[in-house]
């Protein structure tokens, strides 16, 4: 059975309103973002009718959005930007993610993560200058999203080429192996509850909590350990915390192997 949003096999579980609607039997997690990215986009184009000069205007009084043409954002020349260091960290803004920041917290590196950094850079650009890149968050078998749609995708895959890569979102196994990348990743990676549901992971929010950060913190203690793969998991082992053993087994390392 394959994802009606992604077109990627489903090997777990599923969810779908069961509508018709095109999104019905699809991964939990490319289901979700697809909901926030249709609520966002509604949001942003009232916002826009309000804003801005152009397009049509939304029927405020029903709620219903008419035809627009949006504005291209992405108009003026990207700035040149100045590495501080050898490391790129890709975090899409989420405070459903925030536990990530802890992989990096304590190395000195770059950070683009704000809406307005994906605007002001061009990451084909940006990539090439570094050794090392990490991208963190929410994605799918096709990428990591972020701005708006995706952040890293197949695009970007002959920039991430020889880098030193850490890629961490839901399926990012499948993204890396199709490119034939190389670095520490994860498969399904669960950290929120309607993921633990969706793939029937027996739990409490806390233990969720407690697996996000546990696992966020032995990675960032370990980014630079030739055998990092190896001391994660030791650090990342928490008996009777299924979410954790559901995550532990789908990590992966291929760059020093």
């Amino acid at each position: 059975m394959k994802c009606n949003i992604c077109g990627f096999d489903i090997t777990g579980s599923f969810v779908g309103n069961g509508d018709g609607s095109g999104q019905e039997f699809a991964h939990p997690e490319c289901y979700w973002e697809t909901k926030y990215k249709e609520l966002e986009k509604q949001h942003n184009a009232l916002l826009l009718a309000v804003n801005s000069d152009y397009g049509a205007r939304s029927d405020w009084a029903t709620g219903v959005q008419m035809e627009y043409e949006f504005p291209v954002f992405d108009i003026y020349p990207h700035e040149k930007y100045e590495p501080k260091s050898d490391t790129l960290v890709i975090h899409p803004y989420d405070p459903s993610t925030d536990f990530l920041y802890h992989i990096y917290e304590n190395i000195g590196c770059d950070v683009i993560s704000k809406k307005e950094d994906f605007l002001m850079y061009d990451l084909k650009e940006v990539i090439p200058m570094f050794e090392r890149v990490i991208c963190l968050g929410h994605g799918c078998p096709d990428g990591l999203f972020g701005n708006n749609g995706f952040a890293i995708n197949k695009e970007h895959v002959e920039f991430l080429r020889g880098k030193d890569l850490i890629c961490i979102w839901c399926h990012a196994d499948e993204f890396m192996e199709r490119h034939n990348l190389y670095g520490f990743y994860s498969g399904m990676f669960i950290s929120e509850m309607q993921e633990a549901w969706a793939y029937n992971i027996k739990c409490s929010k806390g233990d969720i909590e407690i697996s996000n950060h546990t696992f966020a913190i032995a990675l960032g203690n370990h980014l630079n350990s030739s055998n990092r793969l190896d001391l994660v998991l030791d650090e990342y082992n928490l008996p009777g915390n299924e979410v954790a053993e559901y995550n532990r087994v789908l990590l992966r390392d291929t760059y020093r192997i």
